[in-house]
């Protein structure tokens, strides 16, 4: 059952039976290396792309930041936790969220979302044995998405288990002004952490501060 908890972004729908983090969520301590750093780096008017969004932790905490002048566009394929994710930003009466309901990836088309008993874990990449089942959603690249294409963005945020080299590769035009990356790596469902930092410094990033599988990655000034 969804509960609708308070934390630091506002009013957000939980399942408490699936969260062993709800008091680091609800104190804001969850992730907090990357909260902190959104914290001093987005700024009012500017633009958040949260891929892989779930039910909203980064969603509703950035709009807050961004304001009425600036945006915050998010991406989540799995129909219940957009559900709960589009009830948030709307209990939150929150104007400058643009949600999609796709798997971005590096090209468009209809591709298993393989579920997990987590509703964090559900996965383009990786086969979870504790449900067994699937479902077909859309994929779309990040460079086809209009309103990213309207909206350049400041900071994006991946963590969508195992399919952020795919989420780069159809993003090399948005890339090119370099919007520092929040990036979440997944060892256990494919990734190949060398090959993500070769492409991420052949597309012209220059700085990685790793924090076990959380990554900030940034481009320094010429």
């Amino acid at each position: 059952m969804y509960l609708i908890t308070e934390y630091p972004g506002g009013k957000i729908y939980l399942d408490p039976e699936q969260e062993t983090q709800l008091k680091n969520r609800q104190a804001g301590h969850y992730e907090k290396d990357w909260l902190a750093y959104l914290d001093t780096h987005l700024k009012p008017g500017d633009v958040f792309v949260d891929c892989g969004a779930n039910v909203g932790y980064y969603t509703l905490y950035t709009a807050r930041i961004v304001g009425k002048t600036g945006k915050v566009i998010a991406f989540e394929p799995e129909p219940n936790n957009f559900t709960y994710l589009g009830k948030a930003v709307t209990l939150n009466g929150l104007q400058n969220v643009i949600l999609h309901q796709y798997a971005l990836w590096n090209e468009r088309d209809k591709l298993p979302l393989h579920l997990s008993i987590n509703n964090g874990q559900h996965s383009l990449m990786f086969p979870h044995h504790d449900i067994g089942k699937e479902i077909t959603v859309f994929t779309n690249r990040l460079d086809d998405i209009s309103s990213v294409i309207t909206y350049p963005p400041s900071i994006i945020k991946i963590d969508t288990e195992g399919a952020e080299q795919a989420i780069i590769m159809g993003a090399r035009n948005t890339l090119k002004t370099f919007p520092t990356l929040l990036l979440e790596t997944h060892v256990r469902m494919g990734t190949d952490l060398q090959l993500l930092r070769d492409t991420l410094f052949t597309i012209g990033y220059d700085r990685i501060q790793e924090n076990g599988k959380r990554w900030i990655v940034e481009r320094g000034d010429d």
